[in-house]
């Protein structure tokens, strides 16, 4: 891996997660709050849709590729942070990344993956790539992820 990403690990409680960080206020974070999930396991998206929705996001849940490009597509503007899982059917997150750019190149994004995270040592190289949880992910460290992508939108990570 570069020196410039690191998955997402956060260490810390829920609470936390919800109170650290330069947008924060009291919990309630500014800004877009909009997560766009990309997810075919419906297990795996049910917890990250409740996760999030129960720490103040509004959220797109996408069963498929062909119903989060539709999503995207009607919704760029709105939407704050990308959780995109790697392996799904008719098409990956890697080829599902290539045409949100198009719509939007700026829109951070977060990888979900079973895959070892040195398998996608290429594509995380992207500006708007900011981590990579490793299923099964805590949901402490989901939020963590998400709000450091949000508070840094399409900055380099450091």
């Amino acid at each position: 891996m570069n020196g410039k990403f690191r998955e997402c690990d956060s260490g810390m409680t829920g609470r936390e997660a919800m109170s650290t960080g330069p947008e924060c206020d009291g919990g309630v974070w500014s800004g877009r709050r909009v997560v766009l999930v990309v997810e075919d396991d419906d297990d795996v998206r049910r917890f990250v849709v409740t996760a999030l929705q129960l720490h103040g996001h509004s959220v797109f849940a996408a069963p498929s590729p062909r119903h989060a490009l539709d999503v995207y597509e009607r919704h760029a503007d709105s939407i704050g942070v990308i959780l995109l899982d790697v392996v799904m059917p008719g098409m990956t997150g890697v080829e599902l990344l290539t045409y949100f750019r198009r719509v939007r190149a700026d829109t951070p994004v977060i990888f979900m993956t079973g895959c070892t995270p040195a398998s996608l040592e290429r594509v995380i190289q992207e500006p708007c790539v900011h981590g990579i949880l490793s299923k099964p992910f805590r949901m402490e460290d989901m939020l963590m992820c998400v709000h450091r992508a949000m508070s840094l939108g399409s900055e380099p990570r450091a």
